[in-house]
């Protein structure tokens, strides 16, 4: 069973197969841009390209594309590399691209420079940082790699060299610079991520005080409520049962005014402590993934709502529970017994009328005799649980 006092801090929600096949294309536009600016350059006679080289340059980048955007398509579950990963390699792909038609073409440095730009860009708000940071040594290592094998034999030519440091040193500031910015942009996410899980834990605080007693820490009523009428949907589209059990305190007036309020309110936080602490042990003997709901109703009157729970199982329950609170003095001095009312459910039944059932038995357990459990079937179904005989409340005399 989960822990009922820790905090659920809700993930981001995933993309789904739209936000995955989108998330997918960015990249393949960039090609696209780039692709149209190349044709436009070599039209103007700026740079010089093959057709062999563009044709292979073409067949690469298609082939390449198209197995990111299948990947997409596929189960999540099943992607290899994963969302994580995906932007990183496919960053990495683009820049050999990039660094093969650095070394294919002839001229027009700068367009060279722009397409670095923008997958590094691209790359900037999808991978992490020390990813991103081999990223960009692998970008300024293949451009320089490309520059020297085209300037081959002539890298002793001054002037050649002279030519392409411009274009290095350039590189060179636009990676250190990406460096910089993704430092940033990361502390700012990661800043941002702290805030929102400090938001979210601040919410499930308020949630969690908002459904609870300020004294006894069980639900309100107000919680108790919405329970019973979630109960009361349930059963009625499954056509399940469910009971609900009214505890009141015996004779809780009489230590009030003996001991004070002061004893009487950590008597009432002991008694709903171990209840819970039943019906926790309950719920883990009778697995369900429907726990059983234990909130303050109003003054020493408690309820608890039982999922899945006939009649004769409300009334099992209820005796394990009087037998608990009867079983040993609270605080080591103050013995207390509990009376309950037991009503099970009725398809079409409201919530008032199983309340009212559930409120009459626990009038007819009083007036039996107390500490004990009665059905709202009639009196016939009571069952004394300790005998007849009520531990001494003498000291509340």
């Amino acid at each position: 069973m989960s822990n009922r006092n820790s905090i659920e801090v809700t993930p981001p929600a995933q993309p789904g197969p739209y936000g995955r096949v989108l998330k997918a294309l960015t990249l393949p536009f960039i090609y696209l841009w780039w692709m149209v600016l190349a044709g436009i350059s070599v039209w103007l006679n700026i740079i010089s390209l093959s057709p062999v080289s563009t044709g292979f340059l073409i067949a690469g980048i298609i082939a390449s594309n198209a197995y990111f955007v299948g990947l997409s398509q596929h189960d999540q579950r099943t992607w290899q590399p994963n969302d994580e990963s995906m932007p990183g390699v496919q960053a990495v792909i683009a820049l050999f691209w990039v660094a093969v038609y650095a070394y294919f073409s002839s001229g027009g440095s700068e367009l060279i420079l722009g397409m670095y730009a923008s997958i590094l860009m691209f790359a900037l708000f999808s991978v992490e940082p020390s990813r991103y940071r081999k990223l960009l040594i692998f970008a300024f290592v293949s451009y320089a790699v490309s520059v020297a094998l085209q300037l081959g034999n002539s890298a002793t030519d001054i002037l050649a060299v002279k030519a392409e440091l411009p274009n290095v040193l350039t590189l060179l500031s636009i990676v250190v610079a990406a460096w910089v910015f993704s430092l940033q942009h990361h502390q700012r996410v990661a800043y941002s991520e702290y805030r929102n899980y400090e938001l979210q834990v601040i919410l499930q605080r308020l949630t969690r005080i908002a459904k609870r007693d300020y004294l006894t820490r069980s639900y309100n009523r107000r919680y108790i409520m919405e329970a019973l009428a979630r109960e009361k949907a349930r059963a009625d589209r499954e056509n399940a049962e469910f009971s609900v059990c009214i505890l009141d305190l015996d004779h809780f007036k009489q230590l009030n005014d003996r001991f004070g309020h002061a004893v009487g309110d950590k008597v009432l936080l002991s008694f709903a402590k171990r209840i819970r602490s039943e019906l926790r042990g309950m719920d883990s003997v009778n697995q369900s993934q429907f726990e059983r709901s234990f909130g303050r109703f109003g003054g020493e009157e408690f309820i608890a709502v039982l999922p899945n729970t006939a009649a004769d199982g409300g009334r099992g329950c209820a005796q394990r529970l009087c037998k608990a609170i009867a079983s040993k003095p609270f605080l080591d001095k103050y013995p207390v017994t509990v009376s309950v009312g037991i009503a099970t459910y009725y398809q079409g039944e409201t919530i008032p009328e199983l309340l009212h059932r559930a409120d009459t038995a626990l009038y007819e357990a009083k007036e039996s005799g107390r500490n004990r459990v009665c059905c709202a079937a009639g009196p016939e179904t009571e069952y004394p649980l300790i005998g007849d005989t009520i531990p001494d409340l003498s000291i509340l005399d």
